[in-house]
C-alpha cells in the first residue's frame, strides 16, 4: 500500500515538473525576443558657402553739439558715461583740465564744473566713426534691410557679447541650437539661433572687435562632428532625462543620453558610454536594467 502511494506521488511530481517546463517553454516562445540595433556614427555635412550680412548691437551717436570734437580713437573701447565729444570752442579748456588732472581724459563732473559743453557716451563699447546706415537693423529683418540717414551722427558704439550672421540657406541642413563653425576672414564657433523661411541666423559670442567693419560678407559654414550616435527613435526612453538600454555582456544596461536632434524615425544622441558598433535595445517586453537579452 505504501509502495502504491509512493508511486502515485512520484508520478504526480513528474507531471507537475513536465507541466512547469512546458509552460516555461511556451512563455519563452510566446514572448518575442527584443529588437536590437547597432549604434552608428552621425554623418558630417559638407561645408556650405553663404552670402549674408553681419549684425551687431550698435548705438548711433548724435551729440547735438555744434562743431564737435570726437575724443576716442577709431576702434577704441570706451566706458559708458565717459566724455565722448566736446565743443570745438571748449577744446583748449578741456585739454587744460586733462593736463591739470594728469590724465588723457577727465570725468564728466570736472568737465561740467569747468563749463565745458560735452556729450557723454551712453554705453560702453567700441567706438567707430564709420557708418553705413544699417546700424539699427536686426538679424530678424534680413533680407529686407532699411537704410537710415545718419547725417548728424559722429559715429557709433558697438557693444554686447554677441554678434550675428544672417543668410539665405535654401536647403541647407540647419537646426536650432546646432553648433557650427563660421568663417569670414577668420573662423568663429557659432550657434544656430533660428531657421525660418529659408533664412538662418547664427550667433557668435567672440571676436566682436574683428567684425567692427563687416556688413555684407561671404562666409563658409562648417559642421564639425558632434560625436553623435544615430539610433532608432524607438530606442529612446524617459521624460526630461533620456536614456537607452545598451547591451553589455548580454545584459540590458541603462545608459543616459543627451538628445542632439531627431529626424524622422531616427534620433542622434551623445553619451560618454555609447560607442559606434555597440548594440541597443529598440523594443521588447519587460526590458529593465540587468535583464538577459536573448538572441
Amino acid at each position: 500500500m505504501r509502495n502504491k502511494s509512493y508511486l502515485r506521488f512520484a508520478a504526480a511530481a513528474v507531471f507537475l515538473a513536465a507541466a512547469a517546463y512546458g509552460g516555461a517553454a511556451f512563455l519563452s516562445e510566446a514572448e518575442p525576443k527584443p529588437v536590437i540595433a547597432v549604434c552608428e556614427a552621425a554623418p558630417s555635412a559638407p561645408d556650405l558657402a553663404l552670402d549674408g550680412t553681419v549684425f551687431r548691437s550698435e548705438t548711433v551717436i548724435s551729440c547735438g553739439i555744434s562743431s564737435p570734437v570726437v575724443l576716442p580713437r577709431e576702434g577704441e573701447y570706451i566706458t559708458g558715461g565717459s566724455v565722448l565729444c566736446i565743443a570745438d570752442a571748449d577744446g583748449d579748456a578741456y585739454f587744460a583740465l586733462c593736463d591739470e588732472a594728469g590724465q588723457g581724459a577727465v570725468i564728466p563732473a570736472l568737465a561740467r564744473d569747468g563749463g565745458i559743453s560735452f556729450f557723454a557716451a551712453p554705453c560702453s563699447g567700441y567706438f567707430s566713426s564709420y557708418l553705413d546706415g544699417f546700424e539699427g537693423a536686426a538679424p530678424e529683418d534680413y533680407p529686407s534691410l532699411k537704410k537710415s540717414d545718419n547725417a548728424d551722427a559722429v559715429g557709433r558704439i558697438v557693444y554686447g557679447a554677441s554678434w550675428y550672421f544672417a543668410a539665405s540657406c535654401g536647403d541647407g541642413d540647419f537646426r536650432e541650437g546646432q553648433k557650427v563653425t563660421l568663417t569670414l576672414k577668420r573662423s568663429y564657433p557659432a550657434t544656430v539661433q533660428s531657421v525660418h523661411d529659408g533664412t538662418v541666423i547664427l550667433r557668435v559670442r567672440e571676436g566682436l572687435y574683428s567684425v567692427l567693419y563687416e556688413r555684407r560678407a561671404n562666409a563658409t559654414v562648417s559642421f564639425p562632428g558632434e560625436g553623435g550616435i544615430v539610433l532608432p527613435l524607438k530606442a529612446l526612453h524617459g521624460g526630461k532625462e533620456k536614456y537607452v538600454y545598451a547591451v553589455s555582456l548580454g545584459l540590458a544596461k541603462r545608459v543616459p543620453v543627451e538628445v542632439l536632434y531627431t529626424e524622422g524615425d531616427s534620433v542622434t544622441v551623445r553619451s560618454d558610454e555609447l560607442r559606434v558598433g555597440m548594440e541597443v535595445v529598440v523594443s521588447g517586453e519587460n526590458i529593465h536594467e540587468g535583464r538577459v537579452i536573448e538572441r
